[in-house]
């Protein structure tokens, strides 16, 4: 195979353009670099120190530097505190160092004036990453082994069988680091490296290239699915003005390959696939049950499952305290205020989104925050008290928007209005009222 063949053919390098290469110093790197230089693109080597291996991860930043000059090219390097930085995120190592690496190289992309990044991922590597996403579970997506190009990222050599690359390192003399680590079977990706790859190669030494076929039909496969489960979705979920998205689970249930297409839009929104298959069992079950992934939160209600970020995020600016003369909050809510008087011919607003209180029973500061046990307030229209869990209950609301709701507070902790649902009788302007405080409820912008 020629590799300087396959790199000419790689749609994702523009011609004559400048390059950023991932360089750790191994072969597939090493010849990545070494056959962009001779195909003529400008190249600067970005090389990653993890610190995870001590002399040896320094020994591998020495050796880049120095091949990098051998080949007249830019060298930048990188040291990282990756055990801290999977710490602090909760990551694992491998992880950890993915995003630190991608993160940096794209602001060296833009630093170093690079049209793209280039890494060197073979095809060994795209098969061992099918197999790693089977293992683990995946959607149609993971069967399709790794992209030859994803955003500013490409894979020059991702056709290319490792030990074409060695043979390439070898003809033209070149010198590469070897990572210990990748011969210890302790970790997944090298007990398929050396362990089932083997096997499958002895069955059918055409396995890469089988295997490179088979992805390129999967990758087919996947485009045509995912414009079916794009339109099946769209057709099955609603986004509510709060931002929550609703699935009728009707709907979902009535689209042909309902469970594949459900599985990739859950997938898609970070969900472990235990996780998805676990939901997908409750469809039919009572309601209540909560599932979890990194961002989001999916509940399964009567009718339909919500969708909503996790509480972090929606509880974001709560509570909020409001002084005396405030006349807008942007956050946790979008809110105007006024003063106005009740002269003759005052009329109170009567929508969801404005609300109207007596001036003079209003004491400041208000706090505007989410429910709490035992909340209660007198329902505008009614004498008796009413406890809120008791009010959400009867307004059917679902246990997304009971954790989502708000209320503002008088200075007394007295509830004076369940925002965008009902004021207080106790705040009501009657015909004595001589000043009123009008609220708005403002969207989003």
């Amino acid at each position: 195979m020629d590799i300087l063949r396959e790199i000419g053919r790689c749609d994702g390098l523009p011609h004559g353009g400048r390059i950023l290469i991932g360089v750790s110093g191994g072969v597939d790197s090493v010849v990545l670099l070494h056959a962009l230089i001779r195909s003529g693109y400008s190249c600067v080597a970005a090389h990653c120190n993890f610190h995870l291996r001590g002399e040896a991860a320094d020994g591998d930043a020495v050796f880049t530097e120095r091949f990098a000059a051998t080949m007249g090219c830019a060298f930048v390097r990188a040291d990282f505190d990756t055990e801290g930085y999977a710490a602090r995120h909760s990551l694992s190592i491998e992880m950890a160092a993915r995003e630190l690496r991608y993160r940096w190289f794209e602001e060296q992309r833009t630093a170093q004036g690079c049209d793209v990044i280039a890494v060197a991922h073979n095809a060994d590597d795209s098969v061992e990453t099918f197999f790693l996403n089977v293992i683990r579970g995946t959607g149609i997506r993971g069967i399709c082994g790794m992209a030859a190009r994803n955003g500013n990222v490409v894979r020059p050599l991702l056709g290319v069988p490792r030990r074409e690359i060695e043979r390439y390192a070898r003809e033209n003399g070149l010198e590469w680091r070897e990572d210990a680590t990748n011969a210890e079977t302790i970790y997944r990706r090298n007990k398929i490296r050396h362990k089932i790859l083997p096997v499958l190669q002895e069955i059918n030494p055409s396995f890469l290239q089988t295997m490179q076929a088979n992805m390129e039909h999967w990758r087919d496969a996947a485009e045509v699915f995912s414009a079916h489960a794009g339109a099946a979705m769209r057709r099955c979920v609603r986004e509510r003005d709060d931002g929550v998205k609703e699935i009728s689970i009707a709907s979902l249930k009535a689209e042909t390959g309902y469970r594949s297409v459900f599985f990739e839009w859950m997938y898609a929104c970070g969900f472990a696939p235990d996780v998805i298959r676990s939901a997908l069992a409750a469809l039919d079950g009572i309601p209540g049950k909560r599932f979890m992934s990194p961002a989001y939160v999916l509940l399964k209600d009567r009718e339909t499952l919500l969708l909503m970020p996790r509480a972090g995020d929606c509880d974001r600016g709560y509570p909020a305290v409001i002084e005396e003369g405030t006349e807008r909050i942007d956050s946790p809510l979008r809110m105007a205020f006024r003063v106005v008087p009740c002269g003759e011919g005052y009329a109170v607003p009567r929508c969801a989104g404005r609300a109207a209180f007596d001036a003079d029973r209003v004491e400041f500061p208000l706090t505007l925050r989410r429910p709490q046990e035992g909340d209660w307030f007198i329902p505008f229209g009614m004498r008796g008290r009413k406890k809120l869990s008791d009010f959400f209950t009867d307004r059917k609301l679902s246990r997304f928007d009971k954790e989502r709701a708000a209320v503002l507070v008088s200075a007394h902790g007295e509830v004076m209005w369940v925002v965008g649902m009902r004021t207080d009788n106790r705040f009501a302007v009657t015909g004595k009222t001589r000043r009123s405080l009008e609220i708005d409820l403002l969207p989003d912008e």
